[in-house]
């Protein structure tokens, strides 16, 4: 890849996507031992429709109140990565392409990923930290509902902050909630992983055509190939578009 060609942006979902195992805000719940009690009803009166994202990550962050930041640290650097995730972001960081981290989770997890993967920019919610306690609080950059927040509005804000063409993009991600980011890319890959329950016909539904992959290495593959167009490509870009 030369030229304008290394210019092609990657936004990468995290939960569920790079990491195995629970969301971020999850673990942090097991942690506290409150996933049960408090966690699980808090997710069930959202996926309801009885409050919006706004008020599910304030109520979500309320009960990690006085929570020692050394404490988070250490439970976010203990959050399992898939097993191809480093050689799958390795391989696409040496073809050229520019990783985004963009996540409804926490900014404690994307910018630790960031600083081990030398990620070129991340995006994701935030615990707010006073005297090295989480107070309570969090600031909701990232949102599942807000058309002005979510991951669609995301992507174009990076490709006009980087002067990047939507045509030299590509998403992965692994559920609906990375729908209005898909939306926007010129490759959505859909990450099926093996040990997933989620539901992905809503995405099928809304994104026709979307490719689906099994494994990150897959994933990059096909990125570098879409950069480096072959016959295959192009008949799959003209199929699904």
């Amino acid at each position: 890849m030369t030229g304008e060609e290394k210019r092609m942006l990657v936004f990468f979902d995290v939960d569920g996507t790079l990491t195995a195992g629970s969301n971020v805000w999850e673990v942090i719940y097991r942690r506290l031992g409150l996933w049960e009690s408090a966690g699980i009803p808090i997710q069930e009166a959202f996926l309801k429709g009885e409050i919006d994202y706004q008020e599910f990550a304030a109520q979500d962050a309320a009960f990690f109140a006085g929570t020692p930041v050394e404490a988070l640290e250490q439970w976010i650097s203990e959050i399992p990565l898939r097993p191809d995730a480093t050689e799958a972001l390795e391989s696409l960081q040496k073809n050229g392409c520019r990783i985004i981290l963009l996540s409804t989770g926490l900014t404690a997890l994307t910018d630790h990923l960031a600083k081990r993967f030398g990620a070129f920019a991340r995006m994701a919610n935030e615990l707010e930290v006073v005297d090295g306690k989480l107070t309570g609080r969090v600031f909701v950059h990232v949102s599942a509902d807000d058309i002005h927040k979510d991951k669609g509005a995301w992507v174009r804000r990076f490709c006009k902050k980087h002067r990047v063409s939507m045509e030299k993009t590509a998403a992965i991600g692994d559920s609906s909630g990375d729908i209005p980011m898909f939306r926007q890319a010129e490759l959505p890959i859909l990450f099926k992983a093996t040990d997933s329950l989620i539901d992905e016909e809503p995405v099928l539904q809304a994104i026709p055509g979307i490719l689906q992959v099994s494994t990150l290495l897959e994933a990059a593959q096909a990125i570098i190939d879409f950069v480096q167009p072959n016959r295959y490509w192009l008949e799959w870009r003209s199929n699904a578009r």
